[in-house]
């Protein structure tokens, strides 16, 4: 119980301070100075000294030896601070760009160099300094001196004129995803910004792009492109690789959006959708670690093993969270990669976007939330598409199915672990992504992006690096694809290796440190006591209804299963439930499993606690069942737990907690919001 009040007074003492009032968010009214924004806690809910502490990242940076010029750059125009200094590192930034991608005898910018992989994972930075500080600026206008912003203006020309696809930017195309999802959101969403830069100068206004369009006509097709995809998203789902490592990547670009399109629909219809996907973080997480499902998480390195133990505490999720929340000293600069590809920290400690007092409130009073369940529709599978139809020729296309997802994610949460897995249709195959380069169309299954690295995951409250996680063993560049099956309900979960998967090899669990010498086996369950929260783990054969399959371990955090594609049952509880080891034995016992051919069940008997039967089919033939019933993959519910809500397809969500509640309409220029302040006892 101590540790929860600590967990919880660490950020709750920051969020009773905000106020109830009002939430203006990302959009501003033109002429509106950022600080000012910045510094009105009292109408701005969210970090209650955010520019106090954007102001100490950017002297911390100053304090670095080698601080990069990009970087050195940004905190003395953002610090008001050696102006013509500020201006000098970053014309030497852009003519590192120039030597570094068009080696030593390039002597300018071109379309190549600045259209080139290395320049699209730092262009937000570009972007945000660009818009922060031109002449026309809402915010702080007049910083970037007159040679410096002219060398920018001509450098956005010159990107977008290698970025800008106008026929990608067709709105039948909002449910494509070209690369990846931070690959193109990276490529496409600085290429608006870039645009809307240009636009209407002199000097770019009638020039016109490689297709013969004006930068004004590309402007204009992305602008509406990206509205569309913030409703799109609302209605039915929001990212497709679901709180994965690239989420340092993805995000920032949201942001820059939400902070300065000049569209101030754009604007509201950006910040609308970051509500969302930090509800839809807020109620799945412990300690700022998202449990449940997960995609793109990538294996541990062999060559660096510790990084396995550190896995919470280097999530990036977790370091957005610190930034948004102000809940850990994230402003010493030390802390974030010195390199020019990585502007999250930069772009989040600048924005004006502000979580609802409502999402605060989710994610810090974890004891307060209780136990539920939290559905989810995840878009997971590809659409069969003609080649001639896809509007790019380079990189994989992923043409998704929003009407169809096929993936379900499915957290068990309480206030000491969140147990939770991400539910797939087994008997869809693998596809590729590729094909369309080659003359052939796309086919319906699962692609690389939705299949690469699926995570399963109970993480528990007593530490952010407190896990236990199935995977397979990766056979090839730490990438699985397709790798497992799983059925859930509440505290009980199925999981099994996929006979088609790819670069796939044999079932582990892995068990995160200390935990190991703690575990007690009975009857071939391994029993963990953490915190106050139970955890039982077994492998059963897939011939011998009831008994063990056995297992042996790698070290001492991973456990190998004997048979491979065994199927293997993650049962939790909490000490408030079952007050010993005795008890939750027990319970865990009566659990027990039949075959009948391919189909496996775990069944709770009768007399201890309720709870349906969970099926899989061993050769993956079928669907998995609850209590009988195939699952559905298509629910009505686009989000659903007590705390977040939406009927797929309306566009509307309702976050609530308390008396506090926050209803988003993407189908209204403006959220609606009502926010009532807590009484004493719900604080």
């Amino acid at each position: 119980m101590a540790l929860r009040k600590i967990r919880m007074s660490f950020l709750w003492g920051f969020v009773v301070t905000c106020s109830l009032a009002s939430l203006p968010g990302c959009a501003n009214p033109p002429g509106k100075d950022v600080s000012t924004r910045l510094d009105q806690s009292d109408v701005n809910p969210g970090r209650s000294s955010g520019r106090e502490n954007a102001d100490k990242l950017f002297e911390s940076a100053l304090q670095m030896e080698k601080i990069i010029p990009l970087h050195a750059a940004f905190a003395r125009l953002w610090l008001n601070k050696d102006l013509a200094e500020g201006n000098r590192l970053l014309r030497e930034a852009y003519q590192s760009i120039i030597t570094t991608e068009g080696g030593e005898e390039a002597d300018r910018m071109t379309v190549a160099i600045a259209g080139s992989e290395h320049v699209k994972w730092q262009m937000r930075t570009w972007n945000r300094i660009y818009h922060l500080f031109n002449d026309r600026s809402r915010f702080y206008p007049g910083r970037l001196d007159r040679p410096t912003q002219e060398m920018m203006e001509e450098f956005f020309w010159l990107y977008a004129s290698k970025m800008s696809n106008f026929k990608r930017a067709g709105l039948r195309y909002v449910w494509g995803v070209h690369g990846s999802e931070n690959h193109e959101m990276m490529h496409y969403s600085n290429a608006l910004l870039a645009l809307q830069a240009i636009k209407d100068l002199p000097a770019y206004r009638k020039k016109r792009l490689p297709d013969g369009r004006k930068p004004s006509q590309h402007y204009e097709a992305w602008n509406a492109y990206y509205k569309l995809y913030c409703d799109e998203r609302a209605k039915h789902g929001l990212l497709i690789e679901v709180f994965s490592g690239y989420g340092k990547y993805t995000m920032p670009e949201l942001f820059n959006m939400c902070d300065f399109s000049e569209d101030e629909a754009l604007r509201k219809k950006m910040e609308m959708l970051l509500h969302l996907i930090w509800a839809d973080w807020a109620v799945g997480q412990v300690n700022g670690v998202r449990g449940g499902g997960r995609t793109r998480m990538y294996q541990g390195d062999p060559a660096r093993p510790e990084k396995e133990l550190e896995w919470g505490a280097l999530d990036p999720w977790l370091h957005m969270s610190w930034i948004l929340l102000d809940s850990a000293e994230w402003w010493h600069a030390h802390k974030w990669c010195n390199h020019p590809i990585r502007g999250m920290p930069w772009v989040l400690a600048t924005t004006q976007y502000r979580l609802p007092s409502v999402i605060l409130d989710i994610a810090a009073d974890v004891e307060g939330r209780g136990e539920y369940v939290y559905v989810a529709r995840r878009v997971a599978k590809q659409r069969s598409m003609a080649a001639k139809d896809i509007p790019v020729a380079f990189s994989p296309w992923y043409a998704f199915d929003s009407s169809d997802p096929r993936m379900i994610g499915y957290d068990f949460c309480t206030p000491d672990y969140v147990m939770g897995s991400l539910l797939i249709d087994p008997t869809l195959p693998l596809v590729d992504s590729h094909t369309y380069l080659e003359g052939k169309d796309l086919e319906e299954g699962y692609p690389a992006l939705t299949s690469q690295n699926r995570y399963h995951c109970i993480v528990f409250a007593t530490d952010k690096n407190a896990r236990v996680v199935p995977q397979c063993e990766g056979e090839g560049n730490r990438k699985t694809y397709g790798q497992q099956q799983a059925v859930q309900h509440r505290n009980v979960m199925l999981v099994q290796r996929h006979k088609r998967a790819k670069q796939t090899g044999g079932m582990r669990v892995f068990f995160a440190e200390g935990m190991k010498e703690r575990l007690v086996e009975r009857e071939g369950w391994l029993i963990l006591e953490e915190g106050n929260a139970w955890l039982a783990v077994k492998g059963f054969s897939r011939s011998d209804s009831g008994a063990s399959c056995g297992h042996t371990w790698d070290n001492d955090n991973w456990l190998r299963l004997k048979d491979p594609d065994a199927p293997v049952a993650f049962v939790a509880g909490l000490r408030s439930e079952f007050g010993d080891l005795g008890e939750f034995a027990r319970y865990v016992l009566s659990h027990s499993s039949y075959i009948e051919e391919t189909r496996f069940t775990l069944s709770p008997r009768d007399g201890v606690q309720e709870g349906p039967p969970l099926s899989i089919y061993l050769d993956q033939s079928r669907v998995p069942e609850v209590n009988e019933s195939p699952m559905d993959f298509r629910p009505d519910k686009l989000f659903d737990c007590p705390y977040f809500s939406s009927l797929h397809g309306s566009g509307v969500a309702v976050i609530q907690k308390g008396g506090r509640k926050l209803t988003i309409d993407v189908g209204e220029s403006r959220a609606s919001i009502r926010s009532i302040p807590a009484s004493k006892d719900q604080r």
